[in-house]
Formats: C-alpha cells, sequence, structure tokens
C-alpha cells in the first residue's frame, strides 16, 4: 500500500484512523460470520439432543406403561397346593403362569412359567420346585463347590411363614450357564428345592411365590 504524503514529507494523519477502522470492520465482520456459524451449528446440535431425549423419555414412559399392564395381568394370583405326603406344600403364583407337577410315591417335581410350558430339557423356568429323596445336607454339599468357586453366593434363609426352619439361599449359577435365585429346605428326611432358573423371574419368586409359601416341616 502507498502511503500518502504531506508536502513536508510526513505521513497524512487522517490516514492512520482511516486504516484501524479499515482492520476493526474486517476484524468485527469475521467474527461476526463464525458467531453465527456457531450459533447455528450449537442451535442444529441442540435441536438433535432435544428430540433423543424426547425419544428416550416416551420410550422409558411406554415401556413402564407396559411393566404395569403386565403386572396387573399377573393378579389375581392363583393357589397351588400339594399332596400330604409332600407337607402340604402351598404357595401362590400369577395367573399368568402355566404348570405342570408330576408325583411319585417319594419325589415331586413342579415346573411353572408364563405361556405355554416347553417339553425341551434344556428350558428354564420361573418356578421349579423338587421335593427330593436326599437329605438337607446332602443338597447343601452338592452346591459346595460352586460356592467355593464364586459361581454362587449362599446365605441363610428364612420363609416368612415358616420361620422355624432355617433354609439356605443360593444365588448366581445355579446350574451350567443358567443363572438365577434357589431355596433349599429341610422336610424331614427329604429336601424341598425350589428355583427360580433366570434372573428376569427372580422377581416374582420374591415377591409372590416365597411371601406365601408354607409346608409341614
Amino acid at each position: 500500500m502507498k502511503l500518502l504524503q504531506n508536502q513536508g514529507g510526513g505521513l497524512n494523519v487522517l490516514l492512520i484512523p482511516l486504516i484501524l477502522t479499515g482492520l476493526l470492520l474486517v476484524g468485527s465482520l469475521g467474527f461476526g460470520v463464525w458467531a453465527y456459524a456457531s450459533m447455528q451449528d450449537y442451535k442444529n446440535n441442540s435441536d438433535q439432543k432435544v428430540a433423543a431425549a424426547v425419544k428416550v423419555a416416551e420410550d422409558k414412559k411406554s415401556s413402564e406403561k407396559d411393566n404395569e399392564f403386565q403386572e396387573k395381568e399377573k393378579e389375581p394370583y392363583r393357589d397351588y397346593k400339594s399332596a400330604a405326603v409332600f407337607g402340604d406344600i402351598g404357595f401362590q403364583y400369577p395367573k399368568t403362569w402355566s404348570g405342570y407337577a408330576k408325583e411319585n410315591n417319594d419325589q415331586l417335581d413342579l415346573i411353572m412359567n408364563a405361556g405355554i410350558l416347553s417339553g425341551d430339557t434344556k428350558a428354564t423356568y420361573a418356578v421349579n420346585l423338587k421335593v427330593e429323596n436326599k437329605s438337607y445336607d446332602q443338597v447343601l454339599k452338592s452346591n459346595d463347590s460352586a460356592v467355593k468357586s464364586g459361581k454362587l453366593k449362599a446365605s441363610a434363609y428364612r420363609l416368612a411363614k415358616v420361620p422355624s426352619v432355617l433354609g439356605m439361599r443360593f444365588d448366581g449359577e445355579i446350574r451350567p450357564d443358567v443363572k438365577g435365585s434357589m431355596i433349599v429346605l429341610p422336610l424331614r428326611d427329604k429336601s424341598i428345592v425350589i428355583a427360580s432358573e433366570s434372573e428376569q423371574s427372580v422377581p416374582d419368586l420374591d415377591k409372590v411365590v416365597l411371601p406365601t409359601f408354607t409346608f409341614n416341616p
């Protein structure tokens, strides 16, 4: 740029403010463009975040309504009662469950699950109850290795309606590749074993079945 000089050879004093004003104008325009672009980017991202948050909230609300409906569908609960030879075992269970019981002279096998029961030997059930012709100590001993390895967590357990009987509760891998909860109770020279064979069905075991579970020791 060619600077103008006055007749005495000095720099025109009016030129300096003009140059500074031009530089400030260019800087202001650049800042304005950057600020506008940033604002638009934030607005677009903000809209996406708000939309995503709204969808999450709607999905959660829908899921809560579905869960509430499913819980209400389980009521009124039904009653199960075994033969006297098996200790008159009794408890309540959701009406949406199906059940199948097999009894012989010294053993009871009962399975329960929502919907139609599968005949698959690998199937898991919300309730798998057995009265086994084994002593309480024998059943506990059969789970020792799983407890020592950390696959099972063992804790003392008493039923709310039969507090005089001390049993044991196991939580974790109750059998190979099956996680859930299992309660073992002494029944004279036999044992009662009641298990929920999936972590999803354990809440029903704890909320419905076990609080109403009774038997004659």
